[in-house]
């Protein structure tokens, strides 16, 4: 069950540093929809799994 828990911890990780990313360019292109799209379901996906995963 550990390993579990740090896949999700690591895939967590993964999509919060996708969604910091894909907003910053968002903000530094000023052409909102591709990377802000990508920014929000990033992160929407990393809180779905901080969220539903138990952390000890």
């Amino acid at each position: 069950m550990n390993r579990w828990k740090s896949v999700a911890r690591c895939a967590e990780g993964i999509l919060a540093n996708v969604a910091v990313i894909g907003i910053g360019l968002a903000v530094y292109e000023q052409k909102l929809w591709p990377a802000l799209v990508i920014g929000a379901g990033t992160a929407a996906a990393a809180l779905f799994i901080a969220w539903s995963v138990n952390h000890d």
